[in-house]
């Protein structure tokens, strides 16, 4: 069933008085879905226009402010190395570290993956910790 549906089927089974309800800012009358904004403390009984007003609002406050530039820059860099988790995950159950070697200098302690490019999840270079810097260290000089 998809969601249309079920959602169709919701407002069927509600009467006129559950599927509207009123916003505490504005008071005007809205249906029943559009009205709720959740947050970790419950239920926010405000309209989609009034909630948006109150966060414009409160991003222009210095905590405001300072939160919304951190769930962007949160977001840009999920974006940004969006398949190194699955790379990574890809890596660790495929590739066994037990009874490996560093690829440099033959150690079988501390060892890491490491991966050249992440949209080649199993190509990876079995590098010691100590090695694993060096080589990020000259990516950096390399940019």
């Amino acid at each position: 069933m998809n969601s249309s549906l079920r959602l169709n089927l919701f407002n069927f089974m509600l009467t006129e008085y559950q599927r509207t309800k009123t916003c505490r800012i504005c008071h005007k009358e809205k249906e029943h879905l559009m009205i709720l904004s959740r947050n970790k403390y419950g239920t926010r009984m405000q309209c989609l226009e009034c909630n948006a007003k109150r966060h414009k609002k409160y991003s222009k406050t210095d905590i405001g402010s300072v939160a919304v530039r951190k769930a962007v820059t949160t977001y840009e860099r999920k974006r940004k190395n969006k398949g190194k988790r699955t790379a990574w995950w890809k890596a660790a159950k495929a590739i066994p570290l037990a009874g490996a070697k560093c690829s440099r200098c033959e150690r079988t302690l501390n060892l890491v993956r490491h991966h050249p490019d992440y949209s080649k999840p199993l190509d990876v270079v079995i590098v010691c910790a100590l090695h694993h810097k060096e080589i990020h260290r000259e990516e950096k000089v390399l940019c």
